[in-house]
């Protein structure tokens, strides 16, 4: 149930306030119902001016005020403001809707610094209070930030307050080559001459793959990118490092995944 204010003297109406801490400073319409603060945020001094004159208006002429979103029935159009738990609610989740609704906290409280860094802890910890990894603090907080974006263009927000806080980065962790799962140059150079019994001689297939499979070792390159290497692309001094110029990938797509159910190359 909404909470409804109908005395007039429950509702009071302060002056203007200033948000600097975005980059473009945004105005404050700020009233209490019932002892409960509520501000607005508008961009420019004009637009704040016109809301506050329609709150204070409608406190003057005695209108009922919802505890909820503090606003007066004439600028909520008479009806109860609805989220979207509220129009689909499913039975089935009733419990953990009402667990979210009571430990969320206004969008609104987001525009304060304090509640953004509380923000900023709890996606950065697991559910038993140890840190989380940094690839799942990460994701969740493009999730988070997304949502303050799309807070930000309803208005709800004058900005993303995850823009103005400040992560300190924890150690990388340390990771250590497993000498057991890695090839070392001996068995690569013995794998390397596996390939050159593929095929007979004058058909060359087993050179081909023996190039292909040097490249991948020695120079790191992809199999599309060693695929379209050509001579050209190569500098090869007689000793000494030497020079490839990636200038075209081939990428093969299976019949499985191709509309005409053939075997697909690209070149780019």
């Amino acid at each position: 149930m909404l909470g409804r204010s109908d005395q007039r003297d429950k509702v009071s109406v302060r002056k203007l306030g200033i948000n600097r801490s975005a980059k473009k400073p945004t105005y404050l319409v700020r009233w209490s119902v019932d002892g409960q603060p509520f501000h607005e945020s508008h961009r420019t001094k004009a637009l704040a001016d016109r809301f506050r004159a329609k709150v204070l208006g409608a406190a003057e002429k005695g209108e009922p005020f919802d505890t909820v979103t503090g606003l007066p029935d004439s600028l909520r159009g008479g009806r109860a403001a609805l989220s979207f738990l509220d129009l689909a609610r499913p039975e089935e989740i009733a419990a953990a809707v009402r667990w979210i609704e009571k430990a969320s906290l206004p969008v609104a409280e987001l525009q304060e610094i304090a509640p953004a860094h509380e923000v900023i802890d709890a996606q950065s910890r697991r559910l038993d209070g140890k840190p989380a990894a940094t690839q799942t603090y990460r994701r969740r907080r493009a999730v988070i930030f997304n949502v303050l974006e799309y807070a930000v263009e309803l208005e709800h927000l004058p900005s993303n307050p995850l823009s103005r806080v400040r992560r300190k980065r924890g150690k990388r962790a340390v990771q250590e080559v497993d000498r057991r799962m890695v090839v070392n140059p001996r068995q690569a150079r013995e794998l390397l001459t596996a390939p050159t019994y593929v095929g007979g001689y004058d058909r060359a297939s087993g050179r081909r793959l023996r190039a292909v499979f040097g490249c991948l070792y020695y120079a790191a390159m992809r199999p599309g990118e060693a695929l379209g290497l050509r001579r050209s692309d190569c500098t090869l001094p007689a000793s000494g490092w030497g020079r490839i110029e990636l200038a075209e990938t081939r990428t093969t797509a299976g019949k499985a995944w191709t509309d005409s159910g053939r075997h697909m190359t690209d070149g780019a």
